[in-house]
């Protein structure tokens, strides 16, 4: 079966097309039988038709255990994502024990994630590097909804991908994704150890993961700025905040506001101290 390219394409363009997508991937998933072996397609009368399928996250076969973890911690909140049937319709569901999360309670971050987590499972196959006839996996806005924890856990994983040979073009509003780019780079300049990277991501120090750092520590990264003023891109790459070059300069305005509050609060702590002084 050919898989459309949309596949490998997420964006956050709000709760109709996110569910469209999570519908379409959970379709390819369950039609390409890589599904888990415990989803029942059957009708089963339990409770008013509600029958309960197999687990897709956690899930041994997919990602690897520090990933995993990751993910429990700080985007799942330990909650189970299963794939139910409810009146003859699958779904989604998160589950705990007897509680049962349908999609339009989640949070928002977990409602944005979902889709890119299932097709992070077909993009990062067990038994594969990566998927041959795929360069490039393009990701819009992976910051949607997230707290700043899973926003890092979310990057290791995009890490993932590049150190499995896959070309990522993400867009961003997030000053955090910029931060942690701007770190790899400087890491990468200063001849750290690749240990150093995951510590910028609080990651654990396991084989896999130093063997994903040193990978990703080999690799270049380009930064562009789009002016909306002028419709054009500038590379940014250096992002140095010093700078006076358009779009570097507080990056784009990302870290301005941070900028600002620093300076006004520097300000206050200066008169303060002048005041005190007899």
């Amino acid at each position: 079966m050919k898989l459309p390219e949309s596949v490998l394409h997420t964006r956050s363009a709000g709760t109709r097309f996110t569910r469209r997508l999570a519908s379409a991937i959970l379709g390819l998933l369950v039609r390409c039988s890589i599904c888990p072996s415990g989803v029942q397609r059957g009708p089963q009368a339990t409770h008013g038709a509600v029958q309960i399928g197999g687990t897709l996250f956690p899930e041994k076969r997919w990602l690897n255990k520090e990933f995993r973890g990751l993910l429990e911690q700080n985007i799942f909140a330990n909650f189970k994502l299963v794939l139910e049937t409810h009146f003859m319709q699958m779904r989604l569901v998160l589950k705990s024990g007897e509680q049962s999360l349908p999609f339009m309670v989640w949070s928002a971050g977990q409602r944005e994630f979902v889709p890119l987590l299932l097709g992070l499972y077909w993009l990062l196959p067990s038994d594969l590097a990566r998927r041959s006839r795929f360069k490039w996996v393009v990701l819009e806005e992976l910051e949607m909804g997230l707290h700043p924890r899973a926003i890092d856990v979310v990057l290791l994983i995009v890490l993932e991908l590049i150190s499995r040979g896959y070309r990522v073009c993400l867009s961003t509003h997030s000053s955090q994704v910029l931060e942690a780019l701007w770190a790899l780079h400087h890491l990468r300049a200063n001849g750290a150890f690749p240990e150093a990277l995951l510590g910028v991501f609080d990651a654990p120090r396991t084989s896999p993961m130093r063997k994903l750092a040193e990978t990703v520590m080999t690799k270049g990264v380009k930064v562009y700025y789009f002016d909306p003023n002028t419709g054009r891109s500038r590379d940014i790459s250096e992002l140095d905040p010093e700078r006076e070059a358009a779009g570097e300069e507080g990056w784009g305005g990302l870290i301005e506001s941070s900028g600002r509050a620093n300076e006004a609060v520097a300000m206050a702590a200066a008169n303060a101290d002048r005041q005190a002084i007899p």
